[in-house]
């Protein structure tokens, strides 16, 4: 009897553990087409508000008398020249009073697999770099830090879904059609750009890529990046302002039982001031700045671009210009 009695038990046992990993399975396939869900509709979200994204952030005036109103619904400005108004609309206006925590960059759609790039332009001095990079801890981190964050938070909560991802960072200034490498233990040497016979994607040969594990890795190579930046810079008697500076992070995440992978992109750019733009007289589609991120440019390519401006009056003219790229930009097309 006590044999019979124990035997039951083993069974009804046996019959918990199978109804329990049934339960598993079903929670991990609803885990599955949950994510599933929320990538198609991330995607199809960020595709009807437009691949090419165009916010402006205005920096406070320094003084009395500032070029720039605001409107209430967060997409219009105004910037008053003398007697004259002309008014714009973006996908995003960011007022002075706005936060870094509210500007955020395409980063979901580097961890969904697509190829992204975020700029900052402006003229020098309107809060480009402070966008991008803001102050090394607390509420006034960039752009650049925040994204570095999120793809660590974001992977370490698909890993509990039987997703493993290798994330690799690099970084590079471009001036005068220069490619430099900021991240090597060298010297800075002009690398080349070469084009793959097969995917016809362009890389750049000898450029040193590191793998992180953490945030914390992530943002200690930022920092020697941005570091050897203005060291180069000084080096070269030049303005840092004068370089652009490109912050690349590559995600690779598989799933074995799933038999899916992703391969995202994100650009994270610090163009040079839009004062020098005119200086430098480079065709567009021929700079060597654009074939490095053409993955993004092109079709299924996404761009997010901050246009940073200064409300001082004394800037209204390169605030004017600003906005003409910005309304300009807004009505492009990848491909």
């Amino acid at each position: 009897m006590i044999q019979a009695e124990k035997c039951n038990q083993v069974e009804q046992l046996a019959g918990f553990q199978y109804n329990l990993n049934e339960k598993v399975k079903q929670v991990a396939e609803l885990q599955h087409k949950t994510q599933e869900i929320r990538k198609s509709s991330h995607n199809t979200i960020q595709e009807l508000r437009g691949n090419v994204r165009v916010v402006v952030r205005a920096r406070p005036a320094q003084g009395s008398g500032g070029i720039l109103s605001f409107g209430s619904d967060g997409a219009r400005l105004t910037l008053s020249e003398g007697d004259q108004g002309q008014s714009y609309e973006f996908d995003r206006v960011f007022s002075p009073s706005s936060t870094q925590d509210q500007l955020e960059g395409l980063v979901q759609s580097a961890i969904d697999g697509y190829n992204v790039a975020l700029f900052a332009y402006g003229q020098t001095g309107a809060g480009k770099t402070h966008t991008m990079l803001g102050s090394d801890t607390g509420q006034q981190r960039g752009v650049i830090p925040r994204a570095l964050e999120k793809i660590f938070q974001e992977t370490s909560v698909l890993t509990e879904t039987g997703w493993t991802f290798k994330v690799q960072v690099s970084a590079v200034q471009v001036f005068k059609e220069e490619v430099h490498d900021l991240l090597c233990t060298g010297e800075l040497v002009n690398l080349r750009l070469i084009e793959s016979k097969t995917s016809h994607q362009v890389a750049v040969q000898g450029l040193t890529t590191s793998q992180v594990r953490s945030s914390v890795e992530a943002l200690d190579l930022l920092t020697r990046a941005t570091g050897r930046r203005n060291t180069a810079s000084t080096a070269m008697n030049q303005s840092s302002s004068r370089l652009h500076f490109v912050f690349m992070v590559r995600a690779v995440g598989s799933n074995p039982d799933r038999h899916d992978s992703v391969d995202g992109l994100l650009y994270l750019v610090d163009l040079a001031g839009s004062e020098n733009a005119g200086r430098f007289q480079v065709p567009y589609r021929n700079s060597r700045l654009t074939r490095l991120l053409e993955p993004c440019l092109s079709n299924g390519g996404k761009v997010q671009l901050v246009v940073n401006l200064s409300a001082d009056a004394e800037s209204a003219r390169e605030t004017s210009q600003s906005l003409r790229f910005a309304a300009t930009a807004k009505s492009c097309a990848l491909g």
